[in-house]
């Protein structure tokens, strides 16, 4: 199976990897929120946190694939937008007091 890490904002393609050559990381780089930091030598850099992550398997050749969507920032994950809102909640505590 293939592993396609793409960015979460439009969902382009950077790094493919077969599944064997990464599977001594893959229950790390599938967990939502992980911070990841892909290079190699033929293709893009791509640092960032794990937004998202989508099985997919293709109607016509019946392949199927891992999509690993990579955000820049953390807030983009559950993690972080649930941190965004306790801060928030944090803050309006403060004002009341």
């Amino acid at each position: 199976m293939k592993v396609e890490f793409c960015y979460a904002d439009g969902g382009q393609v950077k790094v493919v990897q077969d599944s064997e050559e990464i599977k001594d990381i893959l229950n790390i780089v599938t967990k939502e929120g992980s911070k990841v930091h892909i290079f190699n030598q033929q293709q893009e850099n791509l640092y960032g946190y794990v937004s998202e992550v989508l099985y997919q398997i293709d109607q016509d050749t019946g392949e199927a694939f891992l999509s690993i969507y990579i955000a820049e920032e953390f807030k983009y994950t559950t993690q972080g937008r649930i941190l965004n809102k306790l801060s928030a909640i944090e803050k309006k505590i403060e004002e009341l007091c």
